[in-house]
C-alpha cells in the first residue's frame, strides 16, 4: 500500500462500454494532479472485458445465458437494425463485418457476440463508423439517434473456432437494456444459419 508521502500522481479514468478510457479533468484543489488537460486513449483489446455467454434453450426458446449471474436473455429475430454483411476465412483469422444498432435506446448495440456451432467464440462492442447505417436509420427509418458507430469489423483468431469446419457462425447483438437479437445474414455472409 502506498503511504501518504508517495502519492504524487493519482490519476482517475472512466471506461465506456465501447472500450475507450478517458482521463478525468482535475480541478486545482485536487491534490495529486500533474496534468491539466483531459486525455483519451483506446484501451487495448486485451483489456476489454468480454462476457462468455452461453447459448441455451430455456422453455424451448433460445437464450443467451450469463455464465456468472445465470440471467437468461431471450433471443429475438432481427428487427432490421442489425446485419451481418460479410465474412472471409483468411487462414489464421476469420473476418466478419456488419452493423448492429439499438433502436430502442437510439444508439449502437452494446455488444456483438459470435458463436460457432453453438459455442461461444468472441464478443466485442461495435468498432467501426458507418455513415451509410446512420443515413439509413435516420433518413429511411425515421430514427433520431446517433448510430454512426454501429458498424463492426472483427478479425478473430482462427484458433478460437477450434478444429471444426466452419459451417454455422451465428451473431447476436445485445442492447443496453438487455435485448438480444440474432443478426440478419446478407446473401454475401458465408456462414448463414441453415433453416431445416
Amino acid at each position: 500500500m502506498l503511504g501518504p508521502d508517495s502519492l504524487q500522481d493519482v490519476r482517475i479514468f472512466s471506461l465506456s462500454s465501447g472500450g475507450t478510457a478517458t482521463e478525468l479533468h482535475y480541478y486545482r484543489d485536487y491534490p495529486w494532479h500533474l496534468k491539466t488537460e483531459v486525455q483519451a486513449a483506446k484501451v487495448p483489446a486485451a483489456a476489454k472485458v468480454s462476457v462468455r455467454y452461453q447459448l441455451a434453450l430455456v422453455n424451448g426458446r433460445e437464450h443467451l445465458v450469463h455464465p456468472e449471474t445465470g440471467q437468461a436473455l431471450l433471443v429475438h429475430e432481427s428487427d432490421g437494425a442489425e446485419h451481418a454483411d460479410g465474412g472471409t476465412d483468411n487462414g489464421d483469422s476469420i473476418r466478419i463485418w456488419g452493423w448492429a444498432a439499438d433502436v430502442e435506446n437510439q444508439k449502437p448495440a452494446d455488444l456483438i457476440t459470435v458463436f460457432s456451432e453453438g459455442q461461444f467464440v468472441f464478443a466485442a462492442p461495435p468498432n467501426t463508423p458507418r455513415k451509410d447505417v446512420l443515413q439509413f436509420l435516420t433518413t429511411k427509418k425515421g430514427y433520431t439517434g446517433d448510430f454512426l458507430s454501429s458498424g463492426f469489423d472483427f478479425s478473430i483468431d482462427r484458433k478460437l473456432f477450434g478444429n471444426a469446419e466452419l459451417k454455422n457462425i451465428r451473431l447476436f447483438s445485445v442492447s443496453h437494456s438487455g435485448t438480444v437479437r440474432e443478426l440478419y445474414y446478407s446473401p454475401e455472409y458465408p456462414w448463414r444459419r441453415k433453416i431445416e
